[in-house]
């Protein structure tokens, strides 16, 4: 016996039917939505392991850079490239207690862009803040004479190793964050990070740059350390020298001097600068009969662009006579860094030559009369 269904029946079970084909076709989206979440994490997991990988090899690089360089400027160039890789719309600045005392730190700034006087001040005052505030910076740190009121001088210089200024840009950085370059015992140096771009970078980048100023600070710690042991040796080595030495870098600043030298010059030039010393050297030279004045501006110009020795066989000095060498100083890539200037001091040579050619003379003349009377009396 066929069972019959009723139209009730049969809507019945078409709503069944489709409730439960709405039910799977739910159950399906909730799994293409999970599909979907996976998909989702996976990329955010690619992207975060790309992003390590990167960083990973950014800090691998810098570390064999900063394991073969012993120039400063290098160093931080270094840094800023390792940075900017890790955002392209930031510019660098940064500021370092020099390696030697006589010179005089500078800020410079690495950016692709151009930027203004008010951008500059902006960074010159967030460095100053960061200086005053931060409770983990010693406060008779080498930097901070540079920025206190009543500090020496006036504001530290601004150069730019990448972009230029231009005083119509108007702009200003929405984004400043400053890290100090800390070592056991003192503070190397700071750098600024801003931008235009006030999401510039991210923590986790921001993680990244802190790593990479830490490798920074620990490697010029590490030069600064060879450069104060090398600097003693060296001042050892001249303070026991007879002759005058004036070593000076190609921007002139001065590297060392001795003692010898600085009683030499009877002036006291600890804070003048090389051209400043040459003046006094070239305009207190003594006016002798057939003495030359030495143009020393003009002969150190000479040894940077010929890079070649140059003795001065006569410098009369403050009633001192000296025999003067320039010899240019060459770094690795050899050209030339630096100049040297040795003073030795022939006086006391030159005046036994003098009584030596006095004598020669009055004997001559002494012995030439009776010659003459002998000879003709015979």
């Amino acid at each position: 016996m066929t069972q019959e269904f009723t139209p009730e029946d049969r809507t019945k079970a078409a709503n069944n039917i489709l409730e439960d084909l709405m039910a799977e076709k739910e159950k399906s989206g909730l799994q293409c939505q999970a599909i979907f979440n996976i998909m989702e994490d996976v990329n955010i997991a690619r992207e975060e392991l790309r992003n390590k990988y990167q960083d990973f090899e950014i800090l691998q690089g810098l570390t064999q850079t900063l394991g073969f360089s012993f120039d400063v400027r290098a160093i931080m160039s270094s840094i800023s490239d390792a940075i900017r890789k890790l955002s392209f719309e930031i510019t660098i600045s940064y500021v370092l207690v020099p390696l030697y005392q006589e010179s005089s730190p500078v800020i410079v700034i690495d950016t692709d862009e151009q930027i203004g006087d008010e951008y500059i001040e902006s960074i010159y005052n967030s460095i100053c803040l960061t200086l005053k505030t931060k409770p983990n910076i010693e406060k008779n740190s080498e930097m901070l004479r540079y920025f206190m009121p009543g500090s020496v001088g006036d504001k530290l210089p601004f150069e730019f190793s990448r972009g230029s200024k231009n005083p119509d840009v108007r702009a200003c950085p929405q984004f400043q964050t400053n890290i100090p370059l800390v070592v056991p015992g003192a503070l190397s140096g700071l750098i600024n990070i801003s931008s235009q771009n006030p999401n510039c970078i991210s923590p986790e980048r921001m993680h990244v740059v802190h790593m990479l100023v830490q490798n920074a600070a620990q490697t010029i710690e590490r030069m600064r350390v060879l450069v104060s042991s090398e600097q003693s040796r060296l001042q050892d080595l001249l303070s026991n020298m007879t002759d005058g030495v004036l070593l000076f870098e190609e921007n002139g600043h001065i590297v060392v001097t001795n003692p010898c030298f600085k009683t030499m010059i009877e002036s006291g030039f600890e804070h003048h600068s090389v051209q400043t010393i040459i003046d006094v050297l070239e305009n207190n030279q003594d006016e002798e009969i057939g003495y030359k004045r030495v143009k020393l501006t003009q002969i150190i110009q000479g040894i940077f662009q010929k890079a070649e020795s140059i003795r001065i066989d006569l410098f009369c000095f403050k009633q001192r006579v000296y025999e003067v060498n320039i010899v240019p100083v060459k770094n690795n890539q050899r050209g030339v860094s630096g100049t040297a200037l040795i003073f030795h001091d022939i006086t006391d040579r030159r005046r036994v030559d003098n009584l030596k050619d006095q004598f020669l003379n009055t004997v001559s003349h002494e012995l030439r009369t009776p010659l003459a009377i002998i000879k003709g009396a015979a």
